[in-house]
């Protein structure tokens, strides 16, 4: 499934589960999702940052 896909796809399971989810995509399926890449990823790079606020 392409990277737009998948996160639409998770969106919608968060929401039929009434939760959410702060995530960061980093690596070869951030750069597909901003259309500098085109080829596929095997692979997800995905972090669960709990930022502090300043």
């Amino acid at each position: 499934m392409p990277p737009r896909e998948t996160i639409e796809a998770f969106d919608r399971f968060l929401v039929k589960e009434a939760t959410r989810s702060d995530l960061m995509v980093i690596g070869g399926t951030a750069l597909a999702l901003l259309g500098i890449i085109q080829r596929s990823t095997r692979d997800w790079d995905v972090l669960n940052p709990q930022l502090m606020p300043y």
